[in-house]
């Protein structure tokens, strides 16, 4: 064989398998052809002239997914708790005016506590000592002053009453 011919062999198989593909894919392979049935028209559904239904409640469905929902604030802190009740009395006073200290007689610890301006008793803080007073003052949130007196003086009556 030639090599014309040999090419010429391929090309009609080549050719001849084009056309046995052609013939089997636009063949119809069952001539029996059944309409489904239609389904019946629901709520927003309209049937149009061709007999088809149209449903407009799909076009109300979103396209994506909603965005998650945004997250939550943390709750607010507890509220602070409340003041402590002020159990201290105050027994003395000493010092000269420019370095004053209190005596303070602490019943929770059944003990006195020597303090000067500054320190702190019971979470209050001792913010100004005068001769005869002394102001504690509690931090925020409360923000409270509270004012202890030294008790007058009682007199000795010597055993008389």
């Amino acid at each position: 064989m030639t090599r014309a011919r040999a090419v010429s062999w391929k090309v009609a198989a080549a050719v001849a398998g084009l056309l046995v593909c052609a013939a089997w894919g636009l063949a119809p392979l069952d001539r029996t052809v059944t309409a489904p049935a239609p389904p019946p028209p629901g709520p927003g559904a309209s049937t149009a002239a061709s007999g088809r239904t149209f449903d407009v409640a799909a076009f109300s469905r979103p396209l994506w997914p909603p965005p998650p929902e945004p997250a939550k604030a943390p709750p607010p802190p507890p509220p602070p708790p409340a003041a402590p009740d002020l159990t201290v009395q105050l027994i003395a006073i000493s010092g000269t005016e420019d370095a004053r200290t209190a005596i303070l007689y602490d019943p929770a610890g059944d003990a006195l506590r020597t303090v000067s301006v500054g320190d702190t008793i019971n979470r209050r803080t001792v913010t100004r000592i005068t001769a005869d007073a002394i102001d504690l003052t509690l931090p925020a949130p409360h923000n409270t002053t509270a004012t202890l007196a030294l008790k007058p003086a009682v007199p000795a009556t010597g055993g008389k009453p």
